[in-house]
């Protein structure tokens, strides 16, 4: 099933579709395995969004002010088991990315040093547990 979202505001930079995983509370991608999508378009001229289906929905882009989601019932979007419904709390968030010099080393992702401090609060409550 094809549905059009108009947003009401540009869509944020770096953006993705989350979805709200309701039976854990939990954030997750929305899953574009089994033939879902979340698409975007502009406006169109009369600050409307295009039809369900139209050719002026390409991947998730800044800007854009209208999704597409197509959902398959009871697919990993659907967040019910009704036949007759489908449930998808979600939206476009903005994702950020880490930057590390470490890229030019090969670490997935740029690796980084972000675990540093981590490792150092971890180990400052556990000495503090043992007293």
């Amino acid at each position: 099933m094809k549905v059009v979202l108009p947003l009401g505001s540009p869509i944020p930079d770096h953006p993705q579709y989350r979805k709200l995983k309701v039976s854990t509370g939990q954030w997750i991608n929305f899953d574009i395995s089994n033939g879902d999508s979340a698409l975007s378009a502009p406006q169109l001229s009369d600050g409307g969004c295009p039809s369900p289906g139209s050719a002026d929905y390409q991947s998730i882009r800044e800007s854009d002010e209208c999704v597409q989601l197509t959902i398959t019932n009871n697919g990993p979007n659907d967040d019910d088991t009704n036949l007759t419904t489908i449930t998808d709390p979600g939206g476009v968030a903005e994702g950020f990315t880490l930057m590390s010099s470490d890229s030019e080393n090969g670490l997935p992702g740029g690796g980084g040093d972000w675990w540093l401090p981590v490792i150092g609060l971890i180990g400052l409550a556990a000495r503090r547990l043992r007293k």
